[in-house]
């Protein structure tokens, strides 16, 4: 950067403010939107296939293949027991693989795309416990502090920023704003635009008490307890950034896991 407000002083200005906390919450507040995206990615796979699923259709299917694959395997030892002529057997055998091949296709029409999902919805739900865990650590120590490494491994570059301002007045403040290290291949499964999903409501979190973290002069986070008309005035509030508790995402998370437990009794 060739800016004469962005010198070495500056970016080292920045990098202490992370590492002395500053980090620490804009840190926390990235994990939790990725664990609200992941919970959302879960919903919206396991509640495409409890919209779309034909039970009756699916039920009968399954029926159908298990009495076919019954039905030929019975065919296949008689005819390995038959000394004599197999040509009925050999016609049998053929009509009913045909059978069984026809209702397997019409089958994997219900089940594969449902199946993809209830796989997929999985390494999210076990992807989200890991980022729990550690948001739930994080959570009992607002005021983390990191060593330079430590923020280097997070913020991989700073961004400048600055009013474009009219020429020959005061420069234009300048402002550091750090981008955070992106698992790309999270980030675009977390991002996927698919059709079937254009319809979906995100999810509400459900929260039994808010509370309002304060900053004091020297840096400190209390947390305290705030009544619903001061939550409804703060989430109308623009500077105000909402943090969810730990156990309301974790009850979220049981509760798609539940889901998704009940789901994969019917398709694996």
């Amino acid at each position: 950067c060739n800016s004469a407000n962005v010198s070495e002083a500056t970016v080292d200005f920045y990098l202490t403010r992370y590492e002395q906390g500053e980090l620490s919450l804009i840190l926390l507040l990235y994990r939790q939107s990725v664990i609200i995206r992941a919970l959302n990615a879960i919903n919206y796979r396991l509640s495409f296939i409890r919209r779309n699923r034909d039970d009756a259709k699916l039920q009968t299917l399954q029926e159908q293949h298990t009495t076919l694959t019954k039905r030929l395997k019975n065919l296949y030892t008689r005819h390995a027991d038959e000394d004599g002529d197999t040509t009925v057997l050999d016609g049998l055998i053929a009509s009913t693989k045909a059978e069984l091949d026809e209702v397997t296709a019409e089958l994997d029409k219900y089940t594969k795309k449902p199946q993809q999902y209830l796989i997929e919805a999985e390494n999210l739900i076990t992807y989200t416990q890991e980022l729990l865990s550690e948001h739930d650590v994080h959570m009992k120590n607002l005021r983390r502090t990191f060593t330079r490494d430590e923020v280097l491994t997070y913020i991989p570059y700073l961004t400048v920023y600055g009013e474009t301002l009219p020429r020959g007045g005061k420069p234009a403040d300048v402002k550091l704003i750090p981008a955070f290290f992106v698992d790309q291949e999270l980030e675009d499964f977390l991002s996927a635009d698919s059709k079937e999903f254009a319809t979906y409501k995100p999810l509400k979190i459900k929260t039994d008490i808010s509370k309002q973290i304060l900053v004091d002069e020297a840096d400190n986070f209390s947390a305290i307890p705030i009544k619903k008309r001061e939550d409804a005035a703060l989430r109308n509030d623009p500077e105000n950034v909402e943090l969810f508790p730990v156990d309301s995402l974790k009850d979220t998370l049981a509760d798609l896991s539940e889901m998704l437990e009940a789901l994969q009794s019917l398709y694996f």
